[in-house]
């Protein structure tokens, strides 16, 4: 693997862990407490953290996505459907109960069931074209499956509106500002 890339993959890591902290130490912040997940169920299953809370949330298992540069230009974000390796995207995940994507100074804990109902009803053909991240922008393409362009990967995309999201949130956490992230 290249080097430059292998950093990046490096970094990208360890940003998702602090990321996976941090949304630990804002939950357990509002009573919420979370385990996080060490092992390679990370990779394998998506699985980031382990809510528990009783009785609200007897366990919910979920994957947390860090908040994306463009989200405030596209006022979307995205959702995988297929993975860099071909097999099933987070959206899929069979054990997973919530995405939790962090949008501005929140978590936003979204019921997992109901996001894939939304991408089902509107998913678009795949037209196999590959796009950029701009001219997907640009042309406001929601939903439309693409891959990312000068890339060898398997992954399949999509970008979604965050006015189609925020209804399926099932809890809103603020974030924690200007804490030191625990365990990391």
């Amino acid at each position: 693997m290249e080097e430059a890339l292998r950093k990046k993959i490096d970094r990208d890591l360890i940003r998702g862990k602090k990321k996976e902290y941090a949304f630990k130490d804002s939950a357990e912040n509002s009573n919420i407490k979370c385990e996080v997940i060490e092992d390679d169920r990370d990779w394998s299953d998506h699985l980031d953290v382990i809510m528990h809370r009783s009785p609200d949330i007897n366990e919910w298992k979920v994957d947390v996505k860090s908040e994306k540069k463009d989200v405030a230009v596209i006022d979307g974000t995205w959702l995988e459907l297929q993975n860099v390796k071909g097999r099933f995207g987070w959206l899929y995940a069979p054990d997973l109960r919530a995405i939790v994507f962090e949008i501005k100074e929140e978590f936003w804990v979204v019921d997992l069931y109901k996001l894939r109902k939304i991408v089902q009803d509107n998913l678009k053909e795949d037209d196999g074209n590959y796009y950029s991240k701009q001219y997907m922008i640009d042309n406001e393409m929601y939903y439309y499956p693409y891959k990312r362009r000068g890339r060898d990967d398997e992954d399949i995309i999509i970008i979604t509106p965050l006015a189609h999201i925020e209804p399926l949130c099932l809890m809103k956490i603020p974030v924690l500002v200007n804490e030191e992230v625990s365990n990391i």
